[in-house]
């Protein structure tokens, strides 16, 4: 039996979990239309093996959902109530919990603590006369999604099939997407004739370029146009199918406008959703060696593209190769992306398979058209914090608290794997009592972190960042907090410290022509207290940003930065010129954790997002990461998006975690292996 399981903050679990469950906390309640102060908490129990699961509030309709009270026309308002397909209540549900599975697809009322059906769909043979509405029983179940009054229904069939029917609840107009002409068509009865085998008829008009359908999402665009059969906006509708992506701009005047696979991203499109409203984040399925690639788009304006097409692509995340224009990639061939989730303000969720990390939160750069955007990367034992553009370095992520010791590496979290290793011993503890993002302290002469000279940490002339948390307890001596330098001379290179007159820290960078320039922040900061920095070089311009704030700025050199073949990047510590493997200044009072160095530089909107979502890790009691078992391969099996309260929830075998951002506030321990939806606090798993 499944386990669809809705729950606020503050689950009980019940004994009778042995079917699916929903679950509402009135603490949290506020979708409209439900009136929870006298119930203890909606907490039912739904007998379908869900394939596919979508919660869709009415509120969040064009009209807020008033089209409901404007139906009484409609065969459906005034069909026999209390049959087996038919629920008891007239009205359409203002949160109505649609479940499919590989034989139906059902409509839950979401207004009543029971969860009762309020309709069911149920699929028959595949055709054009004479067939019921829904089509092909037995296959992979029906990817759904619903706005504006409007329902998909897509086929996850293994063939082509006779199209996929897309419902309008309130003009009762339905029509089925398929790649052929000759198919597809207008169904020849309302929504109460769906289980009757009515048939479909010409014309059919609505042509995508594949009938096999993956994955559905809906959105409303500012300028939709107006739909005279239900007067609201036409939502605009992306299905993600066998041969790409099939955008529905206007549905009331079949317009369609596609995304085709070009042989280089993949042969179809396994996921898809929507973000900002006009922008489409898609996983392409396996090319080449068994990689997919994660692109973005902006929703296409002309009829037939190209995947590959410049103008529309907005940006791509996951890829085979370090090709120009990539923020993050991936070399393993196993590294497939195989879900993804958008979110708001330009971020979304890429979810790799047998690979480290579970997750990649993406913050993408709207302004700049270079990888300049950032990424985090979150599985069961790290969480990187934000990293920028072109990183390099993630490391001091760990949440394990045993000590490391000499030859030992610091989990680099990064796409290059550049760990940082272990000169004598390093302690590690949490950052506050109770989280689980530890601290790396214990720093002295003979014990610091360093990495080996790499040539892929030179800037060159290009831009470069580092970012690092720390606290330092006051201190009348220098505190180093990282170094890159030559060994044998100091031309070229970057130092962080907190220096011995004032306790204030300093951002020192040097080109290779001894051209040096310093930044000192405008306080002291050995106050014992965590605290972020970011010190950036962009052009001929150094900053440094203190807890999300630009607090100091001048000017440098633009010249190459690199500073030789034999420097080493030194964390703790700073390793003495012409005396390679003795350390001086070590930061024998401050503690580290979340340490970044990349090749690009963010901006201040981008510096105060990681400050923000990043100090959540360092309070009481904060969890940052996936709940679960470290060793499970594929461990994410599903997400769902709570546009509301801006959550988002990662379901796996072990149970559900629910992410705030990047600190995790909640989690299940019942597990969840097939599908999950969110919405107002209200959530449904399988």
């Amino acid at each position: 039996m499944p386990n669809l399981v809705g729950i606020g903050l503050s689950q009980v679990p019940t004994n009778s979990m042995l079917g699916g469950l929903a679950y509402q906390d009135p603490e949290h309640a506020s979708i409209k239309d439900l009136d929870l102060k006298n119930l203890s908490q909606i907490n039912s129990e739904i007998a379908d093996t869900a394939t596919d699961i979508f919660i869709y509030d009415t509120s969040k309709d064009s009209d807020g959902g008033a089209w409901r009270k404007r139906t009484s026309h409609t065969s459906w308002y005034n069909e026999t109530l209390g049959t087996a397909t038919r629920g008891t209540r007239k009205e359409f549900p203002a949160v109505a919990v649609i479940i499919s599975t590989t034989t139906k697809v059902t409509i839950y009322d979401g207004d009543d603590p029971n969860l009762p059906m309020w309709m069911v769909f149920n699929a028959g043979s595949g055709g054009l006369a004479g067939r019921v509405l829904l089509q092909y029983p037995g296959n992979e179940g029906y990817p759904t999604a619903a706005l504006n009054g409007v329902l998909v229904l897509g086929q996850r069939t293994s063939g082509d099939n006779w199209g996929n029917p897309i419902v309008n609840f309130i003009s009762e107009y339905i029509i089925r997407a398929d790649p052929h002409s000759s198919e597809g068509g207008v169904f020849n009865g309302g929504v109460a004739q769906r289980n009757d085998t009515v048939g479909y008829n010409f014309p059919g008009g609505l042509v995508i370029t594949n009938s096999r359908i993956y994955d559905v999402a809906m959105t409303v665009q500012s300028n939709a146009p107006i739909d005279p059969g239900s007067g609201l906006p036409t939502p605009t509708i992306a299905i993600a199918h066998k041969s790409g992506l099939s955008i529905i701009t206007d549905l009331n005047n079949n317009i369609v406008k596609n995304i085709n696979t070009d042989g280089t991203v993949g042969t179809g499109c396994d996921f898809v959703d929507f973000y900002n409203g006009t922008s489409i984040v898609t996983g392409w399925d396996t090319v080449g060696g068994g990689t997919r690639n994660t692109y973005t788009y902006k929703i296409p304006t002309n009829a037939t593209n190209s995947a590959s097409t410049s103008s529309i692509v907005n940006g791509r995340y996951v890829d085979s190769s370090t090709a120009s224009g990539s923020m993050i990639y991936y070399s393993q061939d196993a590294a497939r992306v195989t879900k993804v989730l958008g979110l708001k303000n330009n971020r979304f969720i890429l979810v790799p398979n047998s690979y480290n990390p579970a997750l990649t939160l993406i913050d993408e750069d709207v302004v700049s058209s270079g990888p300049d955007g950032m990424s985090a990367f979150i599985d069961t034992d790290f969480n990187t914090g934000w990293m920028h553009g072109k990183c390099r370095l993630a490391s001091l992520s760990s949440t394990s608290t045993t000590n490391l010791t000499n030859g030992q590496t610091a989990t680099d979290r990064s796409p290059n794997n550049l760990h940082l290793t272990v000169n004598g011993t390093i302690t590690k503890t949490a950052v506050a009592t109770g989280a689980e993002l530890v601290a790396y302290s214990g720093f002295s002469g003979s014990n610091q972190l360093h990495r080996p000279y790499n040539a892929s940490f030179d800037p060159g002339t290009g831009d470069y960042s580092f970012a690092i948390w720390f606290k330092c307890s006051p201190t009348t001596g220098e505190q180093t907090v990282m170094r890159r330098f030559s060994t044998s001379s100091v031309t070229g290179g970057t130092l962080m410290r907190i220096v011995s007159s004032n306790s204030k820290l300093q951002w020192y960078v040097r080109d290779t022509s001894s051209s040096a320039a310093t930044v000192n922040s405008t306080i002291a900061l050995d106050d014992g207290f965590w605290h972020c920095a970011v010190g950036t070089r962009e052009g001929s311009t150094m900053k440094l940003y203190i807890d999300g704030k630009l607090n100091a700025s001048t000017g440098c050199s633009a010249n190459s930065h690199n500073p030789g073949s034999n420097a080493n990047l030194v964390i703790g510590a700073e390793e003495t010129v012409g005396n390679a493997g003795n350390y001086q200044n070590p930061a024998d009072l401050c503690s580290f954790a979340l340490v970044r160095y990349s090749l690009s530089a963010p901006d201040a909107e981008q510096v105060k997002r990681m400050y923000n979502d990043e100090k959540m890790l360092f309070q009481e009691n904060a969890k940052c990461t996936l709940y679960g078992n470290p060793a499970s391969n594929d461990l994410v099996r599903a997400l769902a998006y709570d546009e509301v309260t801006d959550r988002y929830h990662v379901a796996t075998p072990d149970g559900r975690s629910d992410f705030q951002g990047l600190r995790r506030i909640n989690n299940t321990t019942t597990a969840v292996t097939t599908a999950i939806s969110a919405h107002d606090e209200f959530i449904v798993e399988q």
